[in-house]
């Protein structure tokens, strides 16, 4: 049974967007391969955790349009266990029954956003990607054919398309979900940093207020 079921959802956007690793690289002024030879944690430096490259395996695709340009754009719902489950208030990851029965309402949902990047639809025409990593427990759930499918397709749909367009610097509008596990040659690989979907990277807070160093996204309405 859905957890949406005979329930509505709520329209605002999630409050919170999980750039840890975009605003280390960005404050930094660095490249991909600076950051990934940045001194870590273990040479003794805390505020320069150590990096790593992690592939994602393939989810979901969903395609929406960027309203200005009207260009496709192909959004990957792809995961990975290192990123965090769905988490509560106290920072403590939900299990697989909480999530069948009551989705992730109340919970923030662990992301990251990949670079848009330049692609070309079946027909050959310009269009765009990205990639939008979460903990396989969500992306699993949103696989055709299983109960809880509608429910996270949509839930994870509002949750990437709010970011990709914030990461795009453009609105996107409408989306629906194509065939395919992925859209491109296969997933490409996350910057991960250690930690940063701990509590540590709020500051100890287990509901953190800003948009900074969360590592976590307000999932939308649930049941």
């Amino acid at each position: 049974r859905s957890p949406t079921k005979g329930k509505k959802k709520k329209n605002s956007p999630p409050a919170q967007l999980p750039a840890k690793v975009r605003e280390i690289r960005r404050g930094l002024g660095m490249t991909m391969e600076g950051l990934l030879n940045m001194p870590g944690a273990a040479a003794g430096n805390a505020m320069r955790p150590p990096v790593q490259l992690i592939t994602p395996s393939p989810g979901i695709v969903l395609k929406s349009v960027e309203k200005k340009t009207g260009k496709k754009v192909f959004i990957n719902l792809v995961s990975n266990e290192l990123v965090k489950r769905p988490v509560n208030a106290s920072d403590q990851e939900v299990d697989d029954e909480h999530l069948d029965k009551l989705g992730i309402r109340n919970l923030r949902v662990p992301l990251d956003v990949g670079e848009p990047k330049q692609s070309t639809d079946k027909h050959g025409n310009p269009a765009m990607k990205c990639d939008v990593i979460f903990h396989p427990a969500v992306v699993d759930r949103c696989h055709p054919g299983l109960p809880t499918s509608d429910y996270f397709v949509a839930e994870l749909a509002t949750l990437a398309l709010y970011w990709v367009s914030k990461e795009m610097d453009s609105e996107l509008v409408g989306w629906k979900v194509i065939k395919g596990k992925y859209h491109g040659d296969g997933p490409e690989p996350f910057p991960w940093v250690d930690g940063a979907w701990d509590p540590w990277a709020n500051g100890g807070k287990s509901q953190p207020k800003t948009t900074k160093n969360t590592g976590a996204s307000e999932g939308a309405a649930g049941p």
